[in-house]
C-alpha cells in the first residue's frame, strides 16, 4: 500500500515538474515574442514603413517597387496584381541587419487617370442634322467601361448659329475631363464646291526599297479588292519581298463576316510568284467572345496556306468606339484575344493601327504591332514589327495606288 502511495506521489511530482517546465517555456516564448514585436516596431520605425500604399491600376510593379527601401532585402519578391481596383492585404518577409521579419501592408489599387476626349475645336454641320455629339466625338477611359459622357451647354441643330459647348466626362473613380468646342450650324449648301486640289504624287516602290532595304529589313505591300487584278509576277520582279492580303471584313458592329472577293485569287497567285504572305481581317469586334469567334473563322480560311507573316487584327471604326462601352484596357483585350487564339492555331499575330491610336487608345501589351504612319521617318516610340510607310505607293503589276510596308526581321 505504501509503495502505491509513493508511486502516486512520484507521478504527481513528475507531472508538476512537467507543468512547471511548460509554464516556464511558455513564459519564455511569450517574452521572446514580445521582444520580437518590440524589435520589429523599432525596425519599422527606423525603416518608416507605410501601412497603406496606393498603386495605379494596370501599372507593372512588384512588391520591391512598392516597398522601395534600400535598408531591407525582400526575401520573396512578386508582382502586384493591379488589374482591379480595391484593397489587397499583402504579407511578406524581409531581412534587416541579418534579422528576419514579416510584415502586412494594405495595397490600394487606384485609378487617378482622367478620361480622354478627342474633340476638335469646332464642328460645322448643316441645319436639321441629327448628329449625336456625345457618341460622335471619340472619348474613353483607361479603366471605366461606361464613364459618364454629356454635353454641357445648349444648342439647336435646327437653327443656324454658333454654339459654344463643353464635352464633359467623369469616370467611376471621380476623375473628370472637359473639352470646349463650338457647334457651327449652317444652311444647307446647294451644289458642290468648285475648289479642287491636286492629288499627291505617288511614292515609287523602288525609291522606298532603295532607302529602307537593309540586312534586317524586307520591303513589301498590302492589298485588298481595291487593287483589283494584280500581276504578282511583275510585283515580285519589282523587288517586292512580301504581300499582306486582306482576307475579309466585317460589315458593321455585330455584322456579317465576308471574304474579300480577291482573297483566294490574291493568296494563290502571290504564293505562286514566290512572295512571302500574311493576311489581315478588317473587324468591328465588340467583345472578347466576338474576337475569338472571328479568329476561329479566319483559321478556317487560312488552313490550306502557309503564312510566313501570320494574321493581323485591323480595328479602325473609331466613330463607333463609344458605343462599344469598353475601357481602353478592355478594348485592347479584344485584339489580344484574337491574336492569342490564332497563336493557339500556330500563327503569329499582329495589331494594325496608326501611330495616333497606338499612342492614345491601345494600351501597352505584348502584341506585335503593324504601325501605320505615312512619313519619311517615323517618330513612333513603341516597338513595331511592320511599318506601313505610305498608302500612295506605286509598283509594277498594280494599276493605281498601293500601301508600301517595311518589315523588320
Amino acid at each position: 500500500m505504501n509503495k502505491k502511495l509513493e508511486n502516486l506521489r512520484d507521478k504527481k511530482k513528475t507531472l508538476l515538474s512537467i507543468l512547471l517546465l511548460l509554464v516556464l517555456f511558455l513564459g519564455l516564448c511569450f517574452v521572446m515574442v514580445k521582444q520580437k514585436e518590440k524589435r520589429q516596431r523599432e525596425v519599422e520605425k527606423e525603416i518608416a514603413f507605410s501601412e497603406n500604399i496606393d498603386v495605379e491600376v494596370y501599372s507593372d510593379v512588384t512588391l520591391k517597387d512598392v516597398i522601395a527601401r534600400d535598408q531591407i532585402e525582400i526575401i520573396s519578391n512578386f508582382k502586384i496584381d493591379t488589374q482591379k481596383l480595391g484593397v489587397q492585404k499583402i504579407k511578406f518577409k524581409y531581412m534587416y541587419n541579418n534579422e528576419k521579419f514579416s510584415k502586412k501592408i494594405n495595397v490600394n489599387i487606384v485609378d487617378t487617370t482622367s478620361p480622354t476626349i478627342f474633340a476638335n475645336s469646332s464642328y460645322t454641320i448643316t441645319k436639321g442634322s441629327t448628329r449625336d455629339f456625345v457618341n460622335y466625338i471619340l472619348s474613353g477611359d483607361n479603366y471605366d467601361d461606361k464613364p459618364l459622357r454629356k454635353i454641357i451647354g445648349t444648342y439647336d441643330l435646327n437653327s443656324v448659329g454658333d454654339y459654344p459647348v463643353t464635352y464633359y466626362m467623369k469616370d467611376s473613380s471621380g476623375n473628370e475631363a472637359r473639352r470646349n468646342f463650338t457647334i457651327k450650324v449652317i444652311e444647307k449648301q446647294n451644289g458642290s464646291s468648285s475648289s479642287s486640289s491636286s492629288s499627291p504624287s505617288r511614292i515609287m516602290f523602288s525609291d522606298v526599297r532603295e532607302e529602307h532595304k537593309k540586312a534586317n529589313t524586307e520591303i513589301g505591300i498590302d492589298v485588298s479588292k481595291w487593287q483589283g487584278d494584280i500581276d504578282f509576277v511583275k510585283v515580285k520582279e519589282a523587288g517586292c519581298d512580301f504581300v499582306i492580303i486582306r482576307l475579309g471584313y466585317q460589315t458593321e458592329i455585330a455584322g456579317e463576316l465576308k471574304l474579300d472577293p480577291y482573297y483566294e485569287q490574291n493568296i494563290k497567285k502571290a504564293k505562286e510568284a514566290g512572295l512571302k504572305v500574311g493576311v489581315y481581317l478588317y473587324t468591328y469586334a465588340k467583345d472578347e467572345k466576338d474576337a475569338i469567334q472571328q479568329a476561329d473563322w479566319v483559321f478556317q480560311q487560312i488552313k490550306p496556306y502557309e503564312l510566313e507573316l501570320g494574321v493581323s487584327y485591323d480595328w479602325e471604326s473609331w466613330t463607333s468606339f463609344n458605343k462599344l462601352h469598353l475601357s481602353y484596357h478592355n478594348f485592347t483585350d479584344l485584339a489580344t484575344a484574337f491574336i492569342n487564339r490564332l497563336t493557339e492555331y500556330g500563327y503569329d499575330g499582329m495589331l494594325y493601327s496608326s501611330k495616333y491610336y497606338l499612342e492614345n487608345i491601345w494600351t501597352p501589351n505584348n502584341n506585335m504591332v503593324w504601325l501605320a504612319h505615312y512619313t519619311n521617318k517615323t517618330d513612333y516610340q513603341g516597338d513595331y514589327r511592320l511599318w506601313q510607310r505610305t498608302n500612295n505607293g506605286s509598283i509594277d503589276g498594280i494599276n493605281g495606288a498601293v500601301d508600301i510596308d517595311i518589315l523588320y526581321k
